[in-house]
């Protein structure tokens, strides 16, 4: 493997495993700190939006009488 092979692929492991970091920590109900790396933002933000469509599609569910 190349230099620069190598160089991207530690570069995308370290935002993977920032991003899963992210998510996680929003699922398990952990506050958001500034200073964390934007891979780490964009999974927190991801997993965020993620439960609050499931709770909107919930609540939609429960009041759309077509859904029953």
């Amino acid at each position: 493997m190349t230099t620069n092979r190598l160089a991207i692929d530690m570069a995308f492991t370290d935002f993977n495993d920032d991003w899963s970091r992210g998510a996680a920590d929003a699922q398990e109900g952990i506050a958001h700190t500034a200073g964390e790396s934007s891979a780490y933002d964009e999974g927190y933000g991801f997993q965020i939006t993620r439960e609050n469509i499931a709770t909107a599609r919930s609540i939609y569910a429960d009041f759309n009488p077509q859904t029953k």
